[in-house]
């Protein structure tokens, strides 16, 4: 994290880019990488959900049991990925709208 914003802020000056716009810019491909690094984990077999008994369960085979959970991988990357991305998508269209006539 410490890198990333460092190097935004080198960026920022040498382009001489304000902060804050870029920042802007750069928001929108964040569910980018939450939705395919919540992908990556539901591949891996990482951070698997409670138990349940729905229709949608899985085994995961990394538990070490036979005990179908929740994909709670697959539910962040819908709510963090793409949701995230319809919300942030018509305000970043918007603000370039915007910034295009200044």
């Amino acid at each position: 994290f410490i890198g990333v914003a460092l190097a935004t802020v080198i960026f920022a000056r040498r382009n001489k880019v304000d902060i804050l716009r870029l920042g802007d810019m750069v928001a929108p491909c964040v569910p980018f990488g939450l939705f395919f690094g919540r992908v990556a984990n539901f591949v891996n077999g990482e951070l698997w959900g409670r138990p349940t008994d729905v229709p949608w369960a899985i085994v995961f085979p990394r538990t070490g049991l036979d005990v179908p959970r929740h994909p709670s991988q697959l539910y962040e990357a819908a709510f963090e990925g793409l949701i995230l991305f319809l919300i942030l998508q018509p305000h970043f269209i918007r603000g370039m709208l915007e910034g295009a006539s200044r």
